[in-house]
């Protein structure tokens, strides 16, 4: 079987729906970001979210607004049809700095939005959306014709005691958010409900190589189990060249084992690079 390395897709042309229609660029003045966040890309592409035979959905944010849009496509099963698409934008009041997702692993659809960021303030946010979808009749109505879910926000933690918040990771079964600090380069692990209180996990004085961490990504690998990759980028989904640390949660009982530093070479020659090591979650592998 021919192996397919792990790459990230930015062109949604390169998923096979090339008459998807991409939003325009938000263009509305908002404050400027904080000058520690300065390394954080604006992400005005779509980020892959769903990506299964019969339904697709992405996520673009960026610092230039304070908006996210949601773009969703489906196409019907039996019998088939033509892909349908819909556009949900949500605005919030902060800049943003990551933003995942959840998903139903049943319907395919985006269960939870996680969204971190920084107020003015300084205060930093990290906000809990969750999604709920009109019932569906007993006939296919296409994605175009149906309304919009409806989002239901509790905001999970404001403080100053985290700094910014670069990164973050949700867990596949929606039980908590690893949380990745940018000033201290810590790890931090917090709920999912209102006013939650984070845990550290670790930190670069027990764990050196956190130092030039910028971004964490939850995983299942296929035989180990329960993965979260931390590497020295900003990135979505994608494999970095330089050090990947490795957080281990073996039982998926959220007890983690302190993070393993590897080499492109070592992570190569353990099939980390390749997408068949991992479960696939909504149809991507992280």
């Amino acid at each position: 079987m021919t192996s397919t390395r792990v790459v990230v897709v930015a062109s949604l042309f390169a998923i096979g729906i090339a008459a998807y229609p991409l939003s325009k660029k938000l263009l509305q003045t908002v404050p400027e970001p904080p000058p520690a966040l300065s390394q954080v890309p604006d992400t005005t592409y779509p980020s892959a979210q769903i990506d299964t035979a019969t339904k697709r959905a992405w996520i673009s944010f960026g610092q230039a607004s304070q908006e996210i849009e949601i773009q969703r496509a489906e196409m019907p099963q039996s019998p088939p049809g033509p892909w349908s698409f819909q556009l949900q934008t949500l605005s919030h009041s902060f800049t943003a700095t990551d933003v995942r997702t959840s998903c139903n692993t049943t319907s395919n659809e985006i269960q939870d939005v996680f969204i971190a960021g920084t107020y003015s303030t300084g205060q930093s946010t990290l906000e809990k959306w969750h999604f709920t979808y009109p019932a569906q009749s007993v006939a296919y109505t296409p994605l175009a014709q149906r309304p919009l879910p409806t989002v239901r926000r509790t905001v999970v933690f404001l403080g100053t005691s985290l700094g910014h918040i670069a990164s973050l990771a949700v867990d596949r079964e929606g039980r908590f958010v690893i949380l990745l600090t940018l000033e201290s380069h810590a790890i931090y692990k917090i709920g999912v409900t209102l006013n939650s209180v984070p845990q550290l996990l670790f930190d670069s004085t027990t764990v050196p190589d956190l130092a030039s961490a910028l971004s964490v990504i939850c995983t299942h690998h296929i035989t180990e189990g329960r993965q979260y990759h931390i590497v020295p980028e900003y990135m979505h989904g994608s494999p970095v060249d330089g050090t990947t640390l490795i957080m281990r949660d073996p039982e998926n009982d959220g007890t983690f084992v302190a993070p393993v530093s590897y080499t492109e070479v070592q992570m190569e020659n353990l099939g980390y690079n390749l997408v068949e090591s991992f479960v696939p979650y909504c149809g991507r592998w992280y």
